[in-house]
């Protein structure tokens, strides 16, 4: 149904109370400033009639297109409605990027900081006031995580899942679940928002026509379609970007294209065209945007461009969504994305470049019309865009199911393979993730979950790490600080940065902190060494580390330290509950006593397990912890030095950033840490391990 156009309202009591506070925060000016950009956004005049809906349903399904201002604009109007009742408001991001930049946004525009009544919570990283919070961003990931904790969700009187046509494996697994909790907590509202596409779907899942359809972006964007297809898209995408330079009004250039490999050939093609630019040519700055490039570096492509001056911003998917860079008019889409697909009959996750779809698609050209009219260049013709699927094939479809199934088992659904999903996953892949599951005692025989499995549901990992670190505890207690470390730098990627034309190579770099015939300790070693660094920026500099991306795996393993510790406090409880049965009730003077002390329990268990980072690593017992741990991720070596993994007897190939690639000669039994699949299947962070722990494992 059709919102109709309504007149400002009258501001609540709520409403009063927040402008109130503004004014006493003081920074007017720009308070006033944003106030005028909100009221311009074109959902602002809709504001109305989007309570009322909301008011008179317990769910709503919005849909709106790039621009309109759903993500920041609607929590907004919930709170100063006082729809909150006084609850936290969660909104949901399939991005942790997102989750993290919008709360920034938000805050601002409330004149307050974030931590206070704005808030995030995102993976190993969280910015909240359990007191003063009323709006919190959070990745879908996590506000599921907190559904294990407490499945009615209780402190939250409104969830809002944003994005919800990218069908994320979280956010699928989040709609389902609210639906159940809409029949227990009839208090609950639920927004789902998405683009305009396949918004009935969601509807009719949820059994309501309660459909919100909003404007579209705030300023039209003109598209163009190839007339015919291109053999390259680079070459392309080069010709493009160069006819907009000398062709086109002012205006900056925002480029799509695959990965980092291209990004960069891309930027050695046009600084070898700009060199042969007229001297009286308007100046072409280049600019990269991609998860590798260090924090420093892309910031430039967010700074607006000199007068007389023009920018071109090389891209991946990252600028797709919620990030607005300033002075983009003109957006080149060739049409193109990197995904992994998981391949349940082979155990093997294959990374493929894949055409866009047409959500995809029209993100990207809203790009262009987020400040001014833009224009959009998609380099593939309108046939082809008319045959792109409306949107990406739902990651519950093509993903590995042991995470959800863990999480799924943790919150006490029982029967998984009967839940209703909005699209259910092939009987293969709840099969082959249930075998998996009860391969590492997640599950038992009669698919219940277990200690083990529940305690692994409490690590923010997939199962398989979570798995490997309380294996690791189990057997070797002493191995559990260059565990974490290892662990945690599996969550990290593109841990290193070597500036084209750089002579030196990676392997370079990975000689210099070799231990072991691994990957992993390796990289532990380094870790290690930037932590007892006393000059850490200059340390990065000389071993061309990428500072944001390690600081954030040693963030990440204080965070997995934490929750190690907090399992193994659980279990003192329990073991002391167990031998005081029938001690009576605590007195409050001993109440206290204990509260006191808490303050000092994780340091002791720390000191007591030897969880923080030590100087010393012992190769041996990491590498009997690994072997036991990632025993699933096992491969043994073939004459042609290729390598069969023993799980699915895949051939695949030792990837050339591995130190182990130049090893001469090869090892004959390995543990790797993933695999990918692009011309050839590749095996990623190896580390050698004996004839007798392959053995051991293979039984």
């Amino acid at each position: 149904m059709e919102i109709e156009k309504s007149q400002s309202p009258n501001k609540s009591t709520v409403q009063q109370q927040i402008l109130v506070e503004k004014n006493k925060n003081g920074n007017l000016g720009l308070f006033n400033k944003l106030q005028k950009e909100r009221k311009n956004l074109p959902i602002f005049k809709h504001r109305q009639g989007l309570l009322d809906k909301i008011k008179s349903n317990q769910i709503s399904v919005i849909a709106g297109e790039t621009g309109c201002g759903k993500t920041t604009q609607i929590p907004q109007y919930l709170i100063e409605e006082g729809l909150n009742k006084n609850r936290m408001i969660a909104v949901t991001q399939p991005r942790r990027v997102a989750a993290i930049t919008i709360a920034q946004r938000v805050a601002q525009e409330m004149n307050t900081t974030v931590g206070n009544k704005v808030g995030y919570s995102v993976r190993f990283e969280e910015a909240v006031d359990k007191n003063n919070t009323k709006l919190l961003y959070m990745t879908d990931g996590m506000l599921l995580r907190e559904t294990i904790v407490d499945p009615n969700l209780s402190r939250f009187s409104i969830i809002v899942i944003d994005e919800a046509h990218e069908r994320t494996i979280n956010s699928d697994l989040l709609i389902s679940l609210l639906k159940q909790l809409s029949e227990r907590r009839k208090d609950l509202k639920i927004i789902i928002m998405s683009a305009t596409i396949e918004t009935e779907k969601f509807a009719n899942f949820f059994e309501t026509e309660n459909i919100i359809y909003l404007e579209g972006r705030c300023h039209p964007i003109e598209v163009f379609y190839s007339k015919k297809p291109h053999a390259d898209y680079l070459d392309a995408a080069l010709n493009t970007i160069l006819q907009i330079h000398f062709e086109e009004q002012d205006g900056d250039i925002l480029c799509f294209l695959v990965g980092q490999e291209d990004i960069e050939d891309m930027q050695q093609m046009l600084e070898e065209k700009i060199e042969l630019f007229p001297k009286e040519a308007k100046k072409l700055n280049i600019c990269t945007l991609y998860a590798a490039l260090p924090s420093h570096l892309q910031l430039l492509a967010f700074e607006k461009s000199q007068e007389g001056e023009r920018k071109v911003v090389l891209s991946t998917n990252i600028a797709e969504t919620s990030v607005t860079i300033d002075g983009i008019k003109y957006v080149v889409d060739p049409g193109l994305v990197k995904t992994r697909k998981y391949n349940p009959n082979k155990l093997i996750e294959m990374l493929l470049v894949v055409p866009v779809s047409k959500s995809s698609a029209m993100q990207r050209a809203g790009r262009a019309g987020r400040q001014s009219a833009g224009k959009c260049f998609r380099l593939y013709t309108k046939y082809t865009h008319d045959t792109l699927a409306e949107f990406m094939l739902p990651e519950i479809l093509r993903s590995n199911l042991s995470t959800v199934i863990l999480q799924m088992k943790a919150i006490g659904i029982k029967d998984v393979k009967g839940f209703q999903f909005i699209d259910r996953p092939h009987e293969d892949q709840f099969i082959e993730s249930i075998e998996n599951l009860q391969q590492m005692n997640a599950l038992d025989a009669n698919e219940n979950i277990t200690l083990h499995g529940k305690e692994m549901a409490e690590l923010p990992l997939e199962p398989i790490y979570a798995h490997f670190m309380l294996v690791a505890f189990a057997t070797n207690p002493n191995s559990i600080s260059v565990v974490l470390s290892a662990i945690s730098l599996m969550q990290v990627e593109n841990l290193f940065f070597i500036p084209k034309g750089a002579k030196i190579s990676l392997l370079d770099v990975l000689l210099r902190f070799q231990l072991g015939n691994s990957d992993q300790l390796t990289k532990v070693n380094m870790l290690h060494q930037y932590y007892l660094a006393k000059n850490k920026k200059s340390f990065c500099k000389e071993n061309f580390i990428n500072q944001k991306n390690i600081k954030k795996a040693l963030e990440v393993r204080q965070q997995l330290e934490n929750y190690f510790l907090d399992i193994l406090k659980k279990r003192s409880k329990k073991n002391q509950k167990q031998n005081q049965a029938n001690i009576q009730q605590q007195s409050e003077e001993q109440q206290i006593q204990e509260e006191l002390a808490k303050g000092n329990t994780l340091k002791k268990l720390q000191e007591e397990h030897k969880t923080a980072i030590q100087q010393e690593i012992n190769t041996e017992e990491f590498i009997s912890c690994i072997a036991k741990g990632l025993s699933v991720k096992a491969a043994k070596l073939n004459n042609d030095g290729t390598y069969t993994i023993i799980r699915s007897n895949i051939q695949a190939y030792i990837h050339p950033e591995s130190l182990l690639f130049y090893s001469k000669p090869k090892p004959d039994y390995i543990i790797f840490n993933e695999v990918v699949s692009t011309i050839k299947t590749y095996l990623r962070d190896i580390t050698e391990i004996s004839f007798s722990d392959f053995k051991e494992i293979s039984k």
